[in-house]
């Protein structure tokens, strides 16, 4: 098989891979479409080979060569679909997307976006379907491999044929075996770094390696094609992004493009060969790189415009990824590759580089400037302003120690001899109050710590075993910690915020599916089981709250959650309509019997009569308009960034009533000493063993 003669069923058998990957991301079927990618890597590996052992064979072989002829097949259709992706981004994405997208071009400018997409991570991490070169990582794996392919093929020339094909395959195995490793251990690496996907690459190598191996009748090659497109199409149809995946998983659509390219190179009058052959497949081969390279920006740009084309979104998308893929073929692909003779020596490798600095250059461009902010008006700031804040500036990590003197917000420390007045603890709601928290603080002279650590319950000895955040071991001992402090420190008043809903009932129906117990709730520190109700575990870690408060004269607040909003973003959906992305934003609400009734099961826990001395602050009212729904908008701006999570704007309706409830007396406050309270000498938080005597002992999970 070492002839380079034209095999057209290779070009149907990329039409498959591409048709594959296509459909999977239009969402029309092939859950497990993705393999299309190690269709194609399997195809790459032996045209590659082939190539590189004849030039070798015939001591004609230069590594400039190679890479230039790489460059002119991969770089002029890659470089226009990235310089109109960028563009299309200035026109359509908001700051941050457009930043996300800045910070990928230039990863791929250097040939490692896929490190970039897998790094790339995080609680508001942006969603797959807003990254437009996300599809490149593919694409670095394979310049990646061939960085370093060819100098391995240099080295063994004067092996055997039979020690170079098995020096390859060693490594091939040894690549196999990380990838099923990382499968298990670091599925995102594994998915998309070279050691784990470098033996897809080698497989086809080693076949067209092999040499002239030919099948001694055609019932043999039949059965094995057939047996090579059902080991591709099966996974396609019943695998999904459930599948561990690559490790073992990818070997059958492997091992099936191997078998196909096998089966088929010597008998062209299979059945499947003639499929193959077709011409509509070979046409759709001829322009998959193209198509590869288009379609994907294109689901993405049309997802953020959900206004154009309706319902026939998807097919839209199909339509202009072909149009696109068969002129980007016809106008830059086949120029390039076949009237090539002007670009070679330093015009080539001068191009190649202005290429790579101006990607680099526009993606860090748009990466430093926060995606243009500049290019918006004064009021589209400020709805940029409602998308985007955070109230990062009031969170600590999980992993942070609990130094009083760093905690959030700095600088308010009591003077000696004196306690602090509030200390907060909460999750991503305690951090978005943080700005109305200071500022009464700071109104009423007082002093205030915040420790807002996100996806963390701040109650005693509780934990999320299946949260993918953080893990339980962390988030006891950030519990364990936070206990520690108020045994040390003694401050007047507690105030616990959080989503009480999401730790009772999940997330809500407006939110991405997760598993059912993702938030589910236990109090068994030795084996994390999940023996009781959330509701029923959140019940009896607040009783243990509230008695160790009680017995150190701290008064305890607990802020009910606000109201969930009834679908979408609304901080997202009135900017991009006020930028001309979308029409206008949705007035579906939902009303206060809907939120009572998400507020059930966390309501029924605060009505325990226990819980008689605990002060109750409920916003909800503030944000309810005159027919009792949930605002999402006030003055033409949004209450909410998300689904729960408040704007800067939506803070200022909650902070008349929210002083208010602050400047009451706890109603079930002790009378408090006026003695002097002796400060340690030291702000970091002492070892778990001085902690007070009634904490049990932290108990690894």
């Amino acid at each position: 098989m070492h002839s380079q003669a034209y095999r057209p069923e290779i070009d149907g058998l990329r039409a498959i891979a591409v048709g594959m990957v296509v459909v999977y991301h239009l969402g029309w079927g092939f859950p497990g479409g993705y393999v299309g990618v190690d269709v194609f890597f399997v195809i790459s590996g032996f045209l590659i080979t082939q190539i590189l052992s004849r030039e070798l064979a015939q001591q004609t072989f230069f590594l400039a060569d190679f890479w230039a002829r790489r460059i002119r097949r991969i770089g002029p259709a890659l470089l226009v679909m990235v310089l109109v992706t960028l563009l299309a981004g200035y026109r359509w994405m908001t700051p941050d997307e457009l930043a996300g997208l800045g910070q990928s071009a230039s990863a791929l400018a250097t040939l490692v976006s896929n490190l970039y997409f897998w790094e790339e991570t995080g609680y508001f991490a942006a969603r797959a379907d807003t990254k437009p070169l996300l599809h490149t990582w593919s694409l670095a794996v394979e310049e990646q491999f061939y960085l370093f392919y060819p100098l391995v093929l240099l080295g063994l020339r004067s092996a055997t044929p039979r020690r170079r094909w098995w020096v390859l395959a060693g490594a091939a195995l040894v690549s196999l075996a990380v990838s099923q490793y990382g499968v298990l251990a670091h599925p995102r690496g594994a998915f998309y770094l070279l050691p784990s996907r470098a033996w897809e690459l080698m497989a086809g190598g080693l076949l067209a390696l092999w040499g002239d191996a030919r099948l001694r009748s055609p019932t043999p090659a039949s059965l094995l094609s057939v047996a090579g497109l059902l080991a591709i199409v099966v996974p396609a149809l019943t695998y999904s992004v459930e599948t561990p995946f690559p490790g073992l998983a990818a070997m059958p659509p492997v091992c099936g493009a191997l078998l196909l390219i096998l089966a088929t190179s010597h008998s062209p009058n299979l059945p499947v060969t003639r499929l193959l052959s077709s011409p509509p497949l070979v046409g759709l081969g001829l322009i998959s790189y193209s198509l590869y390279l288009w379609h994907w920006p294109v689901i993405v740009y049309l997802n953020l415009l959900p206004d154009h084309f309706g319902r026939w979104r998807s097919v839209a998308a199909l339509v202009i990824s072909l149009v696109l893929a068969v002129l980007s073929w016809r106008l830059v692909e086949t120029p390039f590759r076949r009237n090539s003779s002007w670009l070679t020596g330093p015009r080539l490798w001068c191009g190649a580089l202005a290429a790579h600095l101006l990607i680099l250059g526009i993606g860090l461009l748009a990466d430093h400037t926060g995606g243009w902010v500049n290019r918006y008006n004064a009021q589209e700031k400020l709805l940029l302003d409602d998308l985007t804040w955070r109230g990062d500036e009031f969170g600590i990590a999980i992993s942070d120690p609990l130094d009083l003197a760093v905690l959030p917000p700095k600088g308010h420390l009591p003077p000696p001899g004196e306690r602090l007045d509030w200390l907060a603890w909460g999750d991503s709601h305690l951090r978005t109050f943080g700005p109305i928290l200071e500022e009464f603080a700071r109104q009423e002279r007082q002093t205030l710590k915040i420790i807002a650590t996100t996806g963390t319950p701040p109650l005693p000895d509780v934990c999320l075993p299946h949260h993918p955040g953080s893990t339980p071991a962390d988030m006891l001992r950030r519990q364990d910690d936070v206990l520690t402090l108020l045994d040390r420190w003694r401050p007047r008043n507690l105030l616990l915020a959080a989503r009480w809903s999401a730790y009772t009932d999940g997330y809500n129906a407006t939110e991405p599916a997760a598993p059912p117990d993702k938030l589910q709730l236990t109090d068994d520190r030795k084996t994390l089981s999940l023996n009781d109700p959330s509701e029923v575990v959140l019940r009896r870690s607040l009783v243990r709250l509230q008695r160790f408060c009680q017995e150190r004269d701290i008064a305890l607040w607990v802020v009910k959650q606000v109201p969930e909003t009834a679908e979408g973003d609304p901080a997202r959906e009135i900017f991009t309509w006020a930028i001309g992305r979308n029409s206008a934003p949705s007035d579906q609400r939902v009303t206060l019997a809907d939120h009572q009734q998400r507020q059930a099961r966390a309501e029924l826990v605060f009505r325990d009569p226990r819980f008689a001395g605990v002060q109750f602050i409920d916003l909800s009212p503030a944000l309810l308009d005159e027919q009792g729904r949930v605002r999402n908008y006030q003055q033409g701006r949004a209450l909410y960034r998300d689904s729960n999570h408040l704007t800067r704007w939506g803070l200022e309706f909650l902070k008349p009533r929210f002083h208010a409830a602050l400047r009451q007396t706890p109603t079930g406050a002790r009378h408090r000493s006026e003695a002097r309270f002796e400060r340690p000498d030291v702000d970091v938080v002492p070892s778990r063993e001085s902690s007070a005597p009634d904490k049990p002992s932290p108990r690894q999970p």
